[in-house]
């Protein structure tokens, strides 16, 4: 198909770094509202309804919606007094409601569904009052990071108010449920562009009173942190205090009547700290300090003096928490977590059983409680709720499915070289009975950022690439938390390359052992993700054989300047630093992109409502691929409607992009469907 892309005005914007002149021609693209911008878009998204086989979309929409029609997915599991909350999505709903259940009897508390047409409202977090009569839910509308929080009498079923301008906020109640903390910043819609998302502050509000009235408690250091209350035995208030994404922050505290906080760490160390549950003015912090792989210590809050507890494993803990008279430790061994109790002065206690190797995604417990919950699930076992009984040692199911199927399919831990000759592991996934005759088609995924791991999860739609014979392979690269610190810190800064190297191995190996070959190879990543697609395809387009950057993060010399992009300038670095412009140039996808190179078929993905990455990395890069690149391939752009960053995307939304995505590879890959 001869494909006539766009042609968007090329602007003569020149930006001088440290001597080096670099142009910047779709600069206007940034405003989402620049009519030029707005016509690119709609352009673009014409031509993918006009390239992809309208076909191919309505057979995974078909599966997909089936993949997931029995399927229950339960989150956000808490507990107050003898009643459970959590939230769940069943079969085909778009969004999930929340439910209580006491004494076995699961009672609706509220539809999600309900409060909007299109299911783009979704719930990003929620807290239950001491007493359980009220309910806070921060709303996110069309995948906005700036949800609004809904506060609901569940006795009364009222609404009581809605607090605004709440970015990433936890909620910390006061003793009698009167009120409670929360992180609050300026009305967004007053601010200029360079103070959006700062002078984040803590507040109290009262139940009942408008959210003007709230009072201020405490100030962060500097206008550009953020900040979060926790509150433990309805006494205890600590806040964490951090200017970036890196496992570091600052932590104070006060008791319940007293009015200063007193600092524990007063400024941030390059260590993380998280307080994990207080019993008898003794404090549990989960903290890097000394510890790569983190540890469990003891603070006695009079003192403020920290002692070692529960020494570093060789494995990363990945999560904690307190539960009855217990410290329950997720550790990361071996690419999946295993969960170990511990008593309150640090020795082992036992292990508890999983069902299969898998991931953690959600721990609840409270000290002095019998019930400790988990949530569990694996490439090949929906998400389940477990929790155990600390009284009886029974465990039972709070919610979801009680067993995986593997019948049919096939999962191997394997290990290759990167190009230093560091062992990086991946997990390869396939139908049992799989040839390795190099022509399997293969989708590899990959993130390799944030100290964020890759561990088993399950999705419903792969079930429909497996059994079409795919592969799905998932790298656990450098720059992610899999090996704790010290695989996150050899992928910062001037090391993000080995991120890259990481990957472009990766591929290599499937290659090598004959699952696959570069012209049946798919790779995508979503974010950092996006940004590490976008980075190996400009550095090894041969490699390739489709490549799905998504909501990616792909101009490496402005993404600071954009909503919460400095938050990741200790991860990437700042062009504005002549050292770090030296390394961002050299991989940043948007300004490798060169003449002559063919490229393999790409389809670029955003969404416009994203204030987190915002959707001007996918169209710049876009446009710059489709005025430079002059092979045959396909390059395609397609912006989503409605849509934010991801998280609480509505299942409808989610399967529809799911079969974009799935139908473009098919269709390159020329697979049979029938």
């Amino acid at each position: 198909m001869n494909l006539k892309y766009p042609n968007p005005e090329r602007i003569d914007v020149k930006e001088d770094y440290h001597g080096t002149i670099v142009e910047d021609p779709y600069r206007y693209m940034e405003d989402p509202e620049d009519p030029r911008t707005l016509d690119f878009i709609r352009k673009n998204n014409v031509l993918v309804d006009s390239y992809i086989d309208p076909q191919r979309i309505s057979y995974f929409k078909r599966n997909f919606e089936e993949n997931y029609q029995d399927y229950t997915l339960i989150s956000l599991v808490t507990k107050r007094k003898d009643t459970f909350y959590f939230q769940k999505r069943e079969g085909n709903q778009p969004q999930p409601v929340i439910y209580s259940k006491k004494n076995g009897v699961v009672k609706q508390i509220l539809d999600l569904n309900n409060l909007s047409d299109d299911g783009t409202t979704a719930s990003t977090a929620m807290s239950l009052s001491p007493d359980g009569s009220i309910l806070t839910v921060n709303l996110s509308i069309h995948g906005s990071d700036w949800p609004e929080m809904y506060i609901k009498n569940l006795e009364s079923g009222e609404v009581l108010e809605t607090l605004k301008w709440i970015r990433f906020t936890t909620v910390a109640w006061n003793k009698d449920s009167s009120g409670f903390y929360y992180q609050g910043y300026p009305d967004q819609t007053t601010v200029s562009i360079e103070d959006k998302a700062k002078y984040a502050k803590i507040y109290f509000h009262r139940i009942g009173t408008s959210q003007d009235d709230d009072q201020l408690i405490f100030t962060p250091e500097d206008k550009t942190f953020s900040a979060s209350p926790v509150m433990y035995g309805n006494e205890h208030l600590f806040i964490y205090s951090s200017n970036s994404t890196m496992p570091e922050n600052s932590l104070f505290y006060r008791k319940e009547g007293s009015l200063d906080f007193t600092p524990i760490i007063e400024k941030q160390n390059g260590f993380s700290y998280t307080v994990l549950g207080v019993k008898n003015d003794r404090a549990f912090v989960m903290t890097s300090q000394d510890a790569p792989n983190l540890q469990i210590m003891a603070l006695e809050l009079g003192s403020n003096s920290l002692q070692e507890l529960i020494v570093e494993s060789e494995y990363a803990i990945s999560m904690a928490t307190t539960t009855g008279e217990y410290i329950a430790i997720v550790y990361l061994v071996d690419g999946h977590h295993q969960i170990k109790l511990f008593d309150m002065d640090g020795k082992f206690v036992r292990d508890i059983m999983l069902p299969t190797i898998g991931s953690i995604l959600q721990l609840w417990g409270e000290i002095g409680d019998k019930d400790f919950i988990y949530l569990f699930e694996s490439y090949f076992h929906p998400r389940v709720a477990f929790n155990l009984n600390h009284e009886s040692g029974e465990v039972s199911i709070l919610g979801g499915i009680s067993e995986g199927n593997i019948d049919e399919f096939e999962i191997k831990r394997v290990q290759y070289e990167s190009k230093d000759g560091t062992k990086i592991p991946m997990y390869i996934t396939y139908k049992k009975g799989l040839l390795h005759d190099g022509n399997n088609p293969t989708y590899l995924y990959g993130y390799g950022g944030f100290k964020i791991s890759q561990t088993p999860n399950y999705q419903a739609h792969f079930m429909t690439w497996l059994r079409l014979g795919g592969i799905y392979a998932v790298a656990n690269l450098r720059g992610g938390g899999e090996f704790g610190k010290r695989w996150h810190d050899q992928a910062l800064l001037e090391k993000k390359q080995n991120v890259f190297d990481d990957f472009i191995a990766a591929a290599e190996y499937l290659i090598e052992e004959k699952y696959t070959n570069p012209k049946r190879l798919a790779i995508n990543g979503r974010s950092n993700g996006g940004l590490l697609i976008g980075a190996v395809m400009t550095q090894r387009p041969d490699l390739f054989g489709v490549s799905i950057p998504q909501v990616g993060v792909l101009d490496m010399l402005r993404y600071q300047y954009f909503t919460i992009g400095r938050f990741w300038m200790k991860e990437y670095g700042d062009s504005a630093n002549p050292e770090h412009f030296k390394f961002l140039i050299k991989y940043s996808p948007l300004h490798n992109i060169k003449k002559g190179v063919e490229y393999p078929p790409t389809f670029i993905t955003a969404a416009e409502g994203d204030n987190r990455v915002v959707p001007a990395h996918s169209l710049k890069f876009a446009a710059t691929l489709q005025y430079i690149y002059k092979g045959d391939n396909p390059i395609l752009l397609r912006i989503e409607r409605k849509g934010g960053h991801g998280f609480g995307k509505p299942l409808t939304k989610l399967i529809d992009d799911l079969a974009y995505k799935f139908a473009f590879i098919s269709q390159i890959l020329d697979l049979n469907l029938s």
